[in-house]
């Protein structure tokens, strides 16, 4: 009896399997979904027939996270944004800088659901953005300048790319002493293989204080936002063509492969013609205001900062600094 039962239910499990199997190969020909959609989306329709649609939310802030990201704006600074404009996150807690660079690396936005490394649409879904602005945001992420890991403990430091004046080293936080002696400098590390510096400690506080000083006394330029302003063009045509070339080209044994890649080539041309007779698009820059109407600066922009947006905005700044005596430091900000 106890084999029998093991053969009823080793044969009751293959017909589940069957009609799983049916189930997912039923919603694939349709086009539907059966996986976990992405923030911003939810699924309506009839069993096996179930599509994504977009929220409302996610159709006025996802355009304008990815603007941003082309603006220059980092991940931190946009999750700081959205997490004060209310938006809700998926499991109701604050924005945080890893969530913006999944919403901005996710071909979904764009209309194509795809995996192995992009080379393969699985299902098409209604974008809320277009292809060429996905592109162009995702470039603005992959050229972010790096500044290795965060040091351990505390907040990272504000100087996030600091190198000595005496032998052009990079310089990071320290801290020198133990209990009430306890002090943070930035050191310089050298460079090469031996990464060996000149010994060169500027006080950590001191420095920032002087950096912020000369931010807000030097930088008298009025303060602009870039606004992007679209134009005529076929940017999203060709990036959607380029990806079905790049996904036809992973498959080189396709029956008809030669036919439907010619077609994709011949389609690509007409829309780069088409496009040197084009609008482009370009951004506007506007002017921001004080609250008593005069035009704010760089430098008061900066000083108005938290030390978490001042190390953002100094990430496209070379500083150096050096210490010139017991008691005395320079600091050169380009």
């Amino acid at each position: 009896m106890t084999e029998l039962n093991a053969m009823m239910a080793r044969h009751e499990s293959i017909k589940i399997s069957e009609r799983i199997k049916k189930g997912h190969d039923r919603i694939k020909v349709n086009g539907a979904t059966s996986s976990r959609v992405p923030w911003g989306y939810y699924t309506e329709g009839p069993k096996y027939n179930r599509l994504m649609v977009p929220i409302d939310i996610c159709r006025k802030y996802l355009p304008l996270v990815l603007k941003r990201c082309i603006g220059g704006d980092s991940c931190r600074t946009i999750a700081t944004w959205l997490t004060a404009e209310g938006v809700p996150t998926m499991k109701g807690r604050p924005w945080n800088e890893g969530q913006i660079r999944q919403l901005i690396k996710n071909r979904t936005y764009a209309g194509r659901r795809t995996r192995n490394n992009d080379t393969e649409t699985y299902q098409r879904c209604e974008a809320v953005v277009s292809m060429d602005l996905w592109e162009r945001a995702n470039e603005a992420l992959r050229s972010r300048p790096r500044r290795g890991a965060t040091p351990r403990g505390g907040n990272p430091p504000m100087l996030a790319k600091l190198r000595c004046l005496r032998c052009d080293s990079p310089m990071y936080r320290i801290k020198a002493g133990t209990g009430n002696f306890a002090r943070y400098y930035y050191r310089c590390f050298g460079s090469g293989p031996q990464r060996k510096g000149c010994g060169s400690m500027v006080p950590y506080e001191l420095l920032e204080r002087m950096v912020a000083v000369r931010f807000l006394a030097w930088n008298d330029k009025t303060y602009q936002i870039a606004e992007w302003k679209e134009g005529k063009s076929w940017d999203a045509e060709i990036a959607q063509v380029q990806q079905d070339i790049r996904e036809l080209a992973q498959n080189p044994m396709a029956e008809d492969f030669l036919t439907h890649m010619a077609e994709k080539q011949a389609e690509l041309a007409d829309y780069i013609e088409r496009n040197n007779h084009r609008e482009p698009g370009h951004y506007d820059y506007i002017d921001v205001l004080n609250a008593d109407g005069s035009p704010m600066t760089i430098g008061q922009h900066f000083f108005d900062l938290d030390s978490e947006g001042r190390r953002e905005h100094l990430k496209t700044h070379e500083i150096g600094a050096e210490r010139t005596g017991t008691r005395q430091s320079r600091c050169d900000c380009a």
